[in-house]
């Protein structure tokens, strides 16, 4: 599913174009999920080359941003079997009065304001680049489509988790850890994810056997995803977990062995990523999708707009 989408005097209208994995001969159900508007289903039948409209009032009081996932699920008619077929996401972001906001997302320029002038992209003060304890080309990209700033410096922590620490209490420990190799005047922006089930933590596989052992576990089940996070700048400090709810569906050990040996589960927390050819693998998200990513984009920009 690709998505395009604008924002103008507070309402959200998003375009989904049906991929090529669509085929005409199958009923297809697309999903708009946001935490700003309700739930709006599509059914089908919608075949490939169609584009779904998808429009809403958002409320934007007290928000900075809003985050809208996109999916397109496929439905064997034969079955009732549904399968998931691609996502794609928007983020929002809110840059001044009048409803003006920036669309955040993989290519996408500011959109424009209420009064039809550009909107900007940055925040508000727009005077300080942000120090990214982090090497992760996902969170640089996240903040980046967000219209920050951002100077890469990862940072050597030893990350080994405590004997017995809570998952949650680790990835904040993490995070905090990483936001202090930043230098003290600096606004600094950490991040840690952690995925876990029952208390144990599923880290980055140490080779592609493991790999396929942690996502024959996650199968047909599901995991939490928690990101800490810390944002700091000179002696303020915001430190806090983002928790979200992923389900697998059922994977077969085919589709497993295939998915390992693109290699894309290498560098993962978990052994996969969601943002990537594991979207397939997906039945449900209940929360923040850019924390599983790695960076819960809303929360970041909140506490830097708090902090600046």
């Amino acid at each position: 599913a690709n998505a395009l989408g604008t924002v103008f005097g507070g309402q959200i209208m998003a375009w989904v174009d049906v991929c090529a994995a669509v085929s005409a001969q199958r009923f297809t159900r697309c999903s708009v999920v946001t935490a700003a508007m309700d739930q709006l289903t599509f059914l089908g039948p919608i075949k490939q080359g169609d584009v779904v409209v998808v429009q809403g009032m958002v409320n934007w009081a007290g928000r900075t941003s809003v985050e809208v996932g996109v999916r397109v699920d496929r439905e064997d008619t034969r079955t009732g079997i549904r399968h998931h077929t691609s996502s794609a996401y928007l983020t929002f972001v809110a840059a001044g009065r009048g409803g003006a906001a920036a669309l955040a997302g993989s290519g996408a320029a500011p959109c424009p304001a209420a009064d039809g002038s550009p909107g900007s992209r940055a925040l508000p003060d727009g005077s300080m680049t942000v120090w990214l304890a982090s090497g992760s080309p996902r969170r640089r990209q996240l903040l980046t489509d967000a219209g920050v700033a951002i100077a890469v410096h990862p940072p050597d922590v030893d990350e080994t988790p405590h004997p017995g620490e809570d998952p949650v209490e680790y990835a904040v420990r993490l995070a905090r850890s990483k936001a202090a190799t930043g230098p003290s005047d600096a606004r600094v922006v950490a991040a840690d994810t952690v995925v876990w089930r029952d208390g144990r933590i599923f880290g980055k596989p140490e080779d592609r056997a493991d790999a396929r052992a942690i996502l024959r576990t996650l199968s047909g089940g599901s995991h939490a995803v928690t990101t800490g996070v810390c944002v700091r700048h000179g002696d303020r400090v915001e430190a806090y977990p983002v928790t979200t709810e992923v389900r697998f569906r059922v994977l077969s050990d085919e589709e497993i062995a295939r998915y390992v040996e693109t290699g894309e589960a290498d560098d993962k927390a978990g052994a996969y990523g969601i943002q990537g050819r594991a979207a397939g693998f997906v039945a449900t998200v209940h929360g923040s999708w850019t924390a599983v990513v790695g960076l819960p984009v809303e929360e970041v920009l909140d506490s830097l707009r708090r902090l600046a």
